[in-house]
C-alpha cells in the first residue's frame, strides 16, 4: 500500500511511503499535514491525518476484518415504525428488514 500526506489545499507534501510486510509504515506529519491518502491497487481512500493524531489505526479505513476464525452464522433483524409517536388506540405499522450474517457476508434472508 502507498501512502502521501496532503495538505488543506490539496497539494501534495509528502511523496509516498509503502507499507512493509506487516502493513506499518511510518510517515511524517508536519504541521501542514491535513489528509492521508492510501492506495492499494484500484483502492483508494483518504482520512483525516494531523497533529491531533499520534497515529491512525486500522479503524479509520472501511476494513472488514474478523478477529475470529470464522463468524457464527446469525439472522439481524431492523424493526421500525412510520412515525415515532403514536395515540392510545391508533393502529400501529410495523415493518422490518431481516438480513442473514454469513461470515462478513450478508445475505437476504428467506
Amino acid at each position: 500500500m502507498k501512502l502521501g500526506v496532503f495538505g488543506e489545499d490539496a497539494s501534495l507534501l509528502e511523496e509516498s511511503a509503502t507499507t512493509d510486510g506487516s502493513g506499518l509504515a511510518t510517515v511524517p506529519c508536519g504541521d501542514k499535514a491535513r489528509h492521508l491518502h492510501a492506495v492499494f491497487g484500484m483502492d483508494s481512500y483518504v482520512v483525516a491525518f494531523d497533529k491531533s493524531l499520534n497515529h491512525v489505526g486500522m479503524w479509520h479505513f472501511p476494513v472488514r476484518y474478523s478477529w475470529m476464525k470464522s463468524l457464527p452464522e446469525t439472522r439481524r433483524a431492523f424493526m421500525f415504525t412510520d412515525r415515532s409517536l403514536y395515540r392510545l388506540g391508533e393502529k400501529v405499522l410495523i415493518r422490518g428488514i431481516v438480513r442473514d450474517q454469513l461470515g462478513n457476508d450478508i445475505a437476504i434472508s428467506a
